[in-house]
């Protein structure tokens, strides 16, 4: 939260609201390196900080990409416009599943990234 955030060398109150908006955006961090996609968050902050700063992985906030509507799934940070209009698409058509939703992507570094958001 924002008081143990506030806590760490080099975090003051900007930073950590900018930090817990990208954190709500994503829908929680899988990865301490995630940090480092935070606007500001430079490499060096990330190596001096990295041995205090942990994630809780199992509270990730999934998108259920079945049921979800345009506009939630389209605010995920790593889901562009145009992949949500294929996602949308392609769920038109059939049941999205892990599968053919990594098809759909087909772009294996996003798909890893992603995976742990998505819920089917």
């Amino acid at each position: 939260d924002s008081l143990a955030l506030l806590q760490l060398p080099e975090i003051g109150p900007a930073f950590a609201h900018r930090i817990l908006k990208y954190r709500n955006l994503l829908g929680g961090f899988t990865s301490t390196l995630q940090l480092l996609e935070v606007y500001g968050f430079s490499s060096e902050k990330f190596k001096a900080l990295q041995h205090m700063i942990y994630v809780n992985a199992l509270a990730i906030k999934k998108l259920n990409v079945n049921t979800d509507d345009f506009k939630t799934i389209n605010r995920h940070p790593y889901i562009s416009y145009e992949l949500t209009k294929l996602i949308f698409d392609w769920k038109r058509k059939t049941l999205l599943t892990p599968e053919n939703t990594r098809e759909l992507i087909n772009d294996n570094a996003l798909w890893i990234k992603l995976k742990p958001y998505l819920q089917f």
